[in-house]
C-alpha cells in the first residue's frame, strides 16, 4: 500500500485552462446539456454549473430549452473569445508557469 508521501501529487487545471477545455468542447462536440459537458471536462455538476453561470451572464455561452433539459452551446463572441484565451493560455505554458 502506497503512503501518502509516496503518492503522486495531483496536478490541478487553472481556471483559465478549464474555462479553455469548456469552449473547446461546446464548439468541437456541439451544443450539449450541462451532466455531458461535466462529463467531458472531468468535473462535477456543481462546479461546472457556477461556471455556466458566469458564462452564460458574459455572453459567452448561450442555452436553449429543450422541453427536458436545457442544453448550451458557445455563441459568437464565445469563439472569439475562445481564440484570446487559447492565445493566452499558450504563452502561459510556454513561459512555464502552469
Amino acid at each position: 500500500m502506497l503512503r501518502l508521501e509516496e503518492m503522486p501529487r495531483r496536478r490541478y487545471r487553472s481556471r483559465l485552462s478549464v474555462l479553455v477545455e469548456i469552449l473547446r468542447v461546446l464548439k468541437q462536440v456541439g451544443p450539449m446539456p450541462a451532466t455531458r459537458l461535466c462529463k467531458y471536462v472531468n468535473m462535477p455538476y456543481d462546479r461546472l454549473k457556477l461556471i455556466i453561470v458566469s458564462l452564460e451572464k458574459n455572453m459567452i455561452i448561450s442555452a436553449r430549452d429543450t422541453g427536458k433539459s436545457r442544453v448550451y452551446y458557445i455563441t459568437e463572441k464565445g469563439l472569439k473569445e475562445l481564440d484570446k484565451l487559447e492565445k493566452a493560455l499558450d504563452i502561459i505554458v510556454k513561459l512555464g508557469l502552469s
